[in-house]
């Protein structure tokens, strides 16, 4: 399957491999948040590293409207950790729509980096 998840540590991590369609992310993310061993609030990293998937602007948007949809239980944090360039610019784009929504969304090259700054995130109460 091109879209899965798992949690580990306290943080849901959603894989994204090779081409997969953003409905399919988004079903695997509703079903994950619903997972009983989900923390709530709900920190997400979205794995990019092995993706070739590219999105319209359009997307992005449609992205955005849907994570901010989603909270709570998703926190107000989310992190993408990527390998390729224009994997990383667009998740420059999405973190812009984001954050007019109300979700700090970072993107970062290594995964334990990505891991810390999720875990650093302030209190929600």
């Amino acid at each position: 399957m091109p879209v899965s998840y798992r949690i580990e540590d306290g943080i849901l991590r959603l894989v994204n491999e090779e081409l997969y369609s953003l409905d399919e992310f988004l079903t695997v993310l509703s079903g994950a948040l619903k997972d009983p061993s989900c923390p709530d609030p709900c920190p997400l990293m979205i794995d990019l590293r092995t993706s070739t998937e590219s999105r319209t602007q359009d997307e992005i948007l449609k992205l955005a409207d849907a994570l901010a949809a989603l909270r709570p239980p998703l926190g107000a944090r989310c992190a993408a950790v990527v390998k390729r360039t224009h994997h990383y610019g667009l998740g420059r784009m999405l973190s812009a729509h984001l954050a007019l929504r109300g979700i700090d969304y970072g993107v970062f090259h290594e995964f334990e980096k990505a891991a810390a700054w999720l875990r650093a995130a302030p209190d929600p109460t």
